[in-house]
């Protein structure tokens, strides 16, 4: 590239042509190609504003080889053919029709193609097409990498009604007393919510049996729900894991190695519901920090689990533990026992989170070559407790996310329903595709490999950072090491499919 003639045309570059990437290259295409076609060239060009020339721009610019003459937005020999400061698509667009410069099949495609480009390679683009028509049909190849909208099928299970007898295993049920309990702790839940998605519960649950019997209990079920099966598109496939209560050791104050801050919910802290908004935020949530003085309040991400690590938090402490590794277990779980030196056991619950993503450090860990699958947490605990303090550290960052909890004065965990967990019959679900407080029939892969598959009634009582999807769960397997074995070791395929009471028949929506 001649220095001497760099000087003199790349300002001239800089003014005229966008540099966006590959809508660069679509727009300039064109417009090479028409100036090979047409003998009269335009005098005008709009101005587009382009921080850095490409080489590209420079040659395309070589390759017209004339002067342009680089005008102002509002300056153009027609102001009413191009309104510069109009960002709307179909405002341009429908002066250009009404110019006669497209016609109605032309303006479709152009319409298509150039609304997913950035608004001021547009405007360059909408010039373009003004002077050489046909360039709309190169300009459909600016959208390939440009995001599109999912389906609907995409983003919404699918609710097929099927019989009973459709549900693998069904017949197999045993109907035996932690069904019962699970179910009356769910039903006293659902007795204390209001609302239509309440009524049909609580209608059923009026007949539920009050104390335990197979028979009664299988009568209940199959005269009261209707079934429907579950499916992301075609696909009833998907992912499902399993998660326990840990229990940590843990002293009321900072001694020896008991250095670990297991943090209540910080007073700072604050969820906001955007659903009360907009309407179409409906079940969006966000967790953020307070800043600033009372009268001028601001919302800021949360420090993340790096910075909590390295800062006592404004929040109380419910325990010092001398194991990171538990403690980071103990905050993918959501809950768990801090057992203290005295034989004390005090059950700690989820109350809250950083609001930053969950990251997978088993995943992390996978793609840097340092485990390999099946991936599960019996290897993620191995690898981490060879690591040195720092670098442990280190590691645990990986995963930006932090639980904050509260003490539980009950007979077991609590989910995100409110209801008491029962071992091996609540599955944490993404509610967005199973409504809270639902009955679930549950087909999946055990994971200890040769023991008969996971096929029961559980109900939906509780939600995790990870379990997000059309067709994802989380089994919750209670206390204790046999619990621990059986979660870690958890990965299976598996379905799923909802029964819904049968005073609403139609497919949940």
């Amino acid at each position: 590239m001649p220095p001497a003639k760099r000087s003199k045309a790349m300002p001239a570059v800089r003014k005229i042509l966008p540099t966006h990437g590959p809508s660069c290259a679509i727009c300039t295409t064109p417009t090479l190609i028409g100036f090979w076609l047409k003998p009269a060239r335009p005098k005008t060009m709009i101005q587009a504003f382009s921080p850095q020339p490409s080489l590209w721009d420079y040659l395309t610019l070589k390759l017209l080889s004339f002067p342009p003459r680089v005008v102002a937005p509002g300056k153009l020999r027609s102001e009413s053919m191009f309104k510069i400061r109009e960002t709307a698509t179909e405002k341009r667009l429908n002066l250009l029709r009404k110019q006669g410069a497209i016609t109605p099949r032309l303006s479709l495609m152009f319409h298509a193609s150039v609304g997913c480009l950035p608004s001021q390679a547009q405007q360059y683009c909408f010039l373009i097409v003004k002077i050489f028509p046909f360039a709309a049909l190169l300009l459909l190849s600016a959208c390939e990498t440009a995001p599109t909208k999912p389906s609907a099928d995409m983003t919404t299970p699918t609710y097929t009604p099927v019989a009973f007898d459709d549900m693998p295993g069904f017949a197999a049920e045993t109907w035996d007393e932690s069904l019962h309990t699970a179910f009356t702790k769910n039903c006293a839940r659902w007795q204390k919510k209001t609302g239509d998605d309440a009524l049909p519960w609580q209608t059923v649950c009026a007949t539920l049996p009050a104390t335990h019997n197979a028979a009664a209990l299988q009568q209940w079920v199959v005269q009261n729900f209707a079934p429907f099966a579950v499916t992301a598109g075609s696909n009833p496939f998907g992912l499902f894991t399993g998660y326990y209560e840990p229990q940590i050791a843990a002293a009321p104050a900072p001694v020896g190695n008991f250095q670990h801050p297991i943090y209540a919910r910080p007073t700072d802290l604050v969820q906001v519901d955007l659903g009360a908004f907009r309407p179409e935020w409906q079940g969006e949530k966000i967790w953020g920090q307070l800043m600033g003085a009372p009268t001028s309040l601001t919302l800021a991400p949360y420090p993340d689990r790096a910075a909590i690590a390295t800062r006592f938090m404004p929040a109380s402490i419910l325990g010092f533990t001398d194991d990171p590794i538990g403690l980071f277990v103990l905050h993918i779980q959501g809950s768990g026992q801090l057992r203290f030196a005295d034989g004390t056991i005090t059950r700690i619950g989820y109350d809250g989170v950083n609001g930053r993503p969950y990251v997978a450090l088993g995943k992390v860990l996978r793609e840097r070559g340092l485990l390999e699958a099946p991936i599960n947490m019996p290897k993620i605990r191995a690898f981490l407790a060879t690591q040195p303090p720092a670098q442990l550290q280190a590691w645990l960052n990986e995963n930006p996310s932090y639980v904050f909890f509260k003490t539980n004065a009950g007979e077991g965990p609590v989910g995100s329903f409110q209801a008491p967990l029962t071992p091996g019959r609540a599955l944490a679900v993404d509610p967005k595709s199973i409504p809270l407080g639902s009955l679930v029939w549950l087909d999946a892969a055990h994971p200890d490999e040769g023991q008969p598959r996971l096929q029961r009634l559980m109900l939906a009582q509780d939600t995790g950072g990870a379990i997000k999807g059309m067709v994802r769960g989380d089994v919750f397997w209670g206390a204790g090491e046999a619990a621990a074995h059986n979660a870690g070791l958890m990965q299976s395929q598996g379905r799923y499919f909802v029964l819904r009471p049968q005073v609403t028949s139609v497919a949940p929506h």
